[in-house]
């Protein structure tokens, strides 16, 4: 579609996917929902509806999505972090998104070749492909927004180590690309 890039990238089309939800009798059928919404709003989406207790002992990322679904209400939160494994790399807010500079990535058997870029900034609502960086059109916007990640990343605290195990059944995905592309497949 008209999303830049893929998965494992923070352009928009590494992180959007439309969701479906139904519900018969509890969800009006036919409603649209637009905005953003993450799947870390499901945990307190589904406690809410089952009327479990959400701990008070950690931060819970995820917002409670139960006005959207049932009400045709709206999500609590305009502001999304995008992470790339444990290195935070963009930030959305009431549609502008800023992209921290990236160094690069030459491509893998799992993840495409993207270009260098310096910092970006993008109005999502007018150019949901981000193919218009605005970030010297907009100087005070760019700066507002820096600031504005800036303490959200912040106001996180610190954050857990990042923990990657894996197995050898991890790159069967791989060996089956590879065995494709050398096949001549797409």
């Amino acid at each position: 579609g008209p999303l830049r890039e893929g998965k494992q990238y923070t352009f928009e089309g590494g992180v959007r996917v439309p969701t479906l939800a139904m519900w018969k009798g509890k969800i009006a059928p036919g409603q649209v929902y637009e905005d953003l919404a993450t799947q870390m709003d499901w945990f307190p989406t589904f406690c809410k509806i089952v009327g479990a207790e959400i701990p008070q002992d950690r931060a819970i990322d995820g917002r409670d999505l139960s006005t959207v679904l049932f009400e045709n209400g709206t999500r609590e939160g305009k502001e999304f972090l995008y992470f790339m494994g444990a290195d935070q790399r963009a930030y959305q807010e009431e549609g502008w998104k800023v992209k921290r500079p990236f160094g690069g990535y030459q491509g893998s058997p799992g993840m495409k070749a993207v270009a260098p870029h310096d910092t970006l900034l993008f109005n999502l609502k007018s150019d949901p492909g981000e193919t218009q960086n605005l970030a010297k059109e907009n100087p005070e916007k760019l700066a507002q927004m820096m600031r504005a990640m800036d303490l959200a990343v912040q106001q996180l605290g610190p954050l857990p180590e990042s923990k990657i195990v894996r197995s050898p059944s991890d790159n069967s995905h791989y060996e089956y690309l590879k065995q494709k592309r050398q096949k001549g497949e797409n």
